[in-house]
């Protein structure tokens, strides 16, 4: 499949006149934007073209979080990282080819008729960087590009941590480190998670929480980006081993 982008016309006109179009978000009404869009010109094919993009649809958002994200990432997984924060791809997508997945993610936000839900899914509405983070569409492919380890026998083992939980918030919270336009600092953290789940222990949201605050704390008296993934790994372990008193995993 080749991709849809939006026009930076078309996605500007688009938010400026959300207040009079709200309601075809509301009632589903893909068909009134893609003639309105067909009207400028306002989709347009991009240069990229992938593999069929098949995204699950299943009741438990935590499972179908988890697949879409290896569907999508798969797909994409050379997608330059300027791409990837780029607004015009992720509109294009959510307003025609992934229009149906949108609403069906997001139908709760949705049913709650508040606009700042439909803005947060269908654009990007609190800067490049956390909004890339936010949208419930380039999320995915972040939070692939976060967490895929190809020194894994499962590449994908640590994004299910992501999903075990409170997918939007902890992916939300990575998106405010300082880390996140370098995924080998971000596997080093969530490797050394990992190791606390093997040890049974329970991971919580306080788990990411404060490992990303102490990761990002360390950030104020050295170079992480110079830092290994196993590097970070390591601090993170002794911080667990000091704050949850857990077994030494040396």
């Amino acid at each position: 499949m080749i991709l849809d982008y939006m026009t930076s016309d078309a996605l500007n006109e688009l938010k400026l006149n959300f207040p009079q179009n709200k309601k075809y978000y509301y009632e589903n009404d893909k068909n009134w934007f893609l003639k309105h869009l067909e009207k400028c010109n306002g989709l347009q094919k991009s240069k990229i073209e992938c593999e069929d993009i098949d995204l699950d649809f299943g009741e438990d958002f935590n499972e179908s979080d988890y697949k879409n994200i290896i569907i999508l990432f798969s797909a994409l997984k050379n997608l330059p990282l300027t791409i990837a924060v780029d607004e015009r791809l992720w509109a294009g997508l959510a307003h025609g080819q992934f229009w149906d997945y949108i609403q069906y993610r997001r139908r709760l936000n949705i049913q709650s008729n508040k606009d700042q839900d439909i803005k947060n899914s269908f654009f990007f509405t609190r800067g490049i960087k956390r909004s890339a983070h936010i949208n419930c569409l380039s999320r995915l492919w972040w939070a692939g590009h976060l967490t895929y380890d190809s020194n894994r026998n499962n590449p994908f083992e640590l994004t299910r941590l992501l999903c075990e939980g409170a997918f939007a918030s902890t992916i939300m919270l990575l998106s405010s480190s300082n880390f996140t336009a370098n995924n080998e600092l971000c596997l080093g953290l969530l490797s050394s998670i990992k190791k606390l789940e093997n040890e049974g222990v329970e991971i919580k949201r306080e788990h990411f929480v404060e490992s990303t605050k102490y990761l990002n704390s360390m950030g104020a008296v050295t170079i992480l980006d110079c830092l290994t993934r196993e590097e970070v790994e390591n601090l993170i372990d002794k911080f667990f081993e000091n704050k949850y008193s857990v077994v030494s995993f040396s």
